[in-house]
């Protein structure tokens, strides 16, 4: 028996990247060829302060016009 995911199994829209969330401009994955910013059917979604991206101190630092 090989190994497999219950959601590959089951056939199920799923991606076994992680999701990193930016609060700049959405969300990118980490799996090469998922184009789906999609939360749920991401199981690791994270922040992109997480991975260094400087996002969040940009987004500290805009002035508002």
């Amino acid at each position: 028996m090989g190994l497999t995911c219950r959601e590959c199994a089951a056939g199920l829209a799923h991606c076994h990247g992680t999701l990193i969330r930016h609060s700049r401009h959405g969300a990118e994955c980490t799996e090469v060829g998922c184009d789906s910013p999609e939360v749920v059917i991401h199981p690791l979604v994270i922040d992109c302060d997480m991975v260094g991206c400087d996002c969040p101190q940009q987004t500290e630092n805009r002035v508002a016009v």
